[in-house]
C-alpha cells in the first residue's frame, strides 16, 4: 500500500512513543494533534515528568474521557491525515474505523504478531523469558490487534535484562528508530507491503493489574518464582506477599541454587541473614533479597528475622488468576 500526501498526524492514547513522536513530527514542522485519556495525562514518561508536562503548551491536545464517534467527526473530510494509536485506551468502532479513517488508522504493537496480542506489556514476556524483540505497526481492524502489518522490525533483548524497566528502555530505543524509519517512507510516498497475520498461529494475553495479579506463589520453582518477581518489578509496585501479617511488596530480588536443599514446609522461610540480604528457602534454590517494601512504600529489610516467614493465602492466589479490565480512566472497578 502507498500514502498520498500527508500533511497531518493524529495521534491517540499516551506513552513514551506518542511523545516521542509527537516530538519528531514538530521537529520536521509537520502538523498534529494528540488524543490523550487521563490515565495518560499523569503518566510519568521521562525525566520524572508526567506526558503532558513534556508536550508543553501543544494547542493540538485533547484531554478527553470517551472517545466518541461525535468527537470523530471532525477528522471525516481530513483526506490527508494518518491515524496512529500508540496505547489507546479506548477500542475503535468499527463504523468509525470505515467510515472516519478510511484505511488510515494504525497501531503501535511493541511485540510480536499475530501471537502476543493484547496487553501486559513485558510482564508476560519475562514471564516466559522471550527474549525476541519487535517493534510492530499494523492497521486497526474492528478485533484487536488483527489488522494487516503495514511494518515490522525484529531483534533480540540482552540476556542480563531481568526487569519491565530495562526492557521498556531497550524497546524505546530500537521504536526510536523503527518511527524515524517510518516517517521518512511516509514522507517519501514509498509503499509498504502489507503482511496478513495468519490466524492459526495467534495467541492473546490479557492486561495485568500488579496489586491484583502480582501475588507470589511460594510453591514456584525458584527460576518461575524469581521471573515472577522481575516480571512486577521498576516501573511497577513490586510483587506482593505477607509478612507477619502486613502486606510487603519484593523487588530487585537474586536467586542462586547453590546453597541447600528443602523440604516444602520449608518454602518462603528466612533462614539466614546479613547485613545486606537475606536467604529464603524456595523449590530448587534460595531467594535472594536486598531490600523489601510495606504498603507505604518503605524499607522494611531491618525488621526481618531468622525463622519467619514469607506467605501467600489461598485466597490471594486464587484471585490472582483473575482478569481485570481497563478503560481511559485506568482499571475498571
Amino acid at each position: 500500500m502507498k500514502f498520498s500526501k500527508v500533511d497531518k498526524f493524529v495521534l491517540f492514547g499516551g506513552g513514551f512513543l506518542l511523545y516521542y513522536f509527537s516530538k519528531i513530527l514538530t521537529d520536521n514542522k509537520i502538523n498534529h494533534d494528540l488524543v490523550i485519556g487521563p490515565r495518560h495525562q499523569k503518566e510519568i514518561i521521562a525525566d520524572n515528568k508526567t506526558l503532558i508536562k513534556l508536550l508543553g503548551k501543544n494547542k493540538n491536545i485533547f484531554k478527553i474521557t470517551n472517545l466518541t464517534s461525535e468527537f470523530l467527526k471532525k477528522y471525516k473530510k481530513d483526506k490527508k491525515t494518518v491515524f496512529i494509536s500508540f496505547s489507546s485506551p479506548w477500542i475503535f468502532k468499527n463504523k468509525d474505523i470505515k467510515e472516519i479513517f478510511k484505511n488510515k488508522l494504525i497501531n503501535s504493537h511493541g511485540s510480536r504478531l499475530p501471537q502476543n496480542r493484547g496487553g501486559g506489556g513485558f510482564s508476560w514476556r519475562i514471564l516466559c523469558q522471550n527474549k525476541l524483540g519487535y517493534c510492530a505497526l499494523h492497521h486497526v481492524d474492528p478485533n484487536v490487534d488483527t489488522g494487516k502489518i503495514l511494518l515490522i522490525e525484529e531483534f533480540t533483548f540482552p540476556y542480563k535484562l531481568c526487569r519491565p524497566h530495562e526492557y521498556i528502555s531497550f524497546q524505546n530505543e530500537q521504536e526510536k528508530i523503527f518511527l524515524n524509519k517510518f516517517l521518512k517512507k511516509i514522507l517519501r510516498k514509498e509503499k509498504f507491503k502489507t503482511i496478513d497475520q495468519p490466524e492459526y498461529l495467534s495467541s492473546y494475553f490479557p492486561r495485568l493489574s500488579t496489586n491484583d495479579n502480582g501475588w507470589i506463589d511460594w510453591s514456584y520453582k525458584i527460576n518461575d518464582l524469581f521471573n515472577f518477581i522481575c516480571a512486577f518489578d521498576e516501573p511497577f509496585d513490586g510483587a506482593s506477599t505477607y509478612y507477619k501479617n502486613q502486606v510487603v511488596k519484593i523487588k530487585n530480588a537474586n536467586l542462586t541454587k547453590s546453597d541447600q536443599p528443602f523440604h516444602p514446609f520449608q518454602y518462603g522461610l528466612i533462614y539466614r541473614k546479613t547485613e545486606k540480604f537475606a536467604l529464603v528457602a524456595c523449590r530448587e534454590g534460595s531467594l535472594i533479597i536486598y531490600k523489601i517494601f510495606n504498603n507505604k512504600g518503605k524499607n522494611i529489610f531491618n525488621n526481618l528475622k531468622v525463622g519467619d516467614r514469607f506467605f501467600t493465602p489461598l485466597i490471594k492466589l486464587d484471585s490472582a488468576k483473575k482478569r481485570f479490565y481497563f478503560n481511559s480512566k485506568g482499571k475498571k472497578i
